[in-house]
């Protein structure tokens, strides 16, 4: 029997060509497919971590907000402070006596600030550094809770994010446009002061109309 002669594979410009083509087309295939297989894998995996971590150089504890809450408990014209730190934002809500004046309210501002800043310096726990974004602040004040359209109503936000240097006070309770709070808080009922309308003329007119053309 004659020996089968073995075929060698004759390589030219052109397989060369394509075999290489083959392979660059492979490779980002191969880690595509590598990449699906592994997010599958982990897909059932939980993804453990804090997005806070390492936001604040320093740590508001729960002791801090109880001494901080007793302290300003202890002012004047104050009647329940609730202290509440969420997502690196400490939010202090204090509820007024509700006979207090807008210069009273003004002057617990300051005071209630100066309580916050003895116990919890805001350079260091409120203020943005190089490495640290820190905490943000809101204090609220407010008496009549409850609002119910009286002029006594009082509501200030004191606030201070990491990036500003200084704290800011606004006052919801003031209208923007107090016109328009007074028609809204006080509508006019246009239709029981209205004068009658032209319509008894005009049914008059119509019958002696009729009394003419017969």
């Amino acid at each position: 029997m004659a020996e089968k002669k073995k075929r060698k594979i004759q390589w030219n410009v052109s397989k060369i060509i394509l075999l290489i083509g083959c392979i660059i087309i492979l490779i980002p295939c191969i880690a595509v497919a590598a990449i699906l297989w592994k997010a599958h894998l982990e897909a059932d995996s939980p993804i453990n971590g804090n997005r806070l971590d390492n936001m604040t150089a320093v740590e508001i504890t729960k002791q801090d907000m109880k001494d901080l809450q007793s302290a300003l408990s202890e002012l004047d014209n104050v009647e329940k402070v609730e202290v509440i730190l969420k997502t690196a934002t400490l939010r202090i809500y204090l509820d007024c006596d509700d006979k207090i004046t807008a210069e009273d309210m003004e002057v617990l501002e300051e005071a209630a600030y100066r309580v916050l800043n003895d116990k919890l310096p805001a350079e260091t726990y409120f203020t943005r550094t190089a490495a640290n974004a820190n905490y943000d602040l809101e204090m609220h004040f407010y008496n009549n809770r409850e609002f119910g359209g009286t002029e006594q109503h009082l509501y200030d936000i004191l606030t201070k994010t990491s990036a500003m240097p200084f704290y800011r006070i606004d006052r919801p309770s003031d209208a923007k446009n107090p016109e328009l709070a007074e028609e809204l808080l006080h509508p006019v009922e246009e239709s029981k002061n209205t004068e009658p309308t032209d319509g008894g003329e005009n049914e008059g007119n119509m019958e002696a109309s009729k009394e003419g053309g017969e």
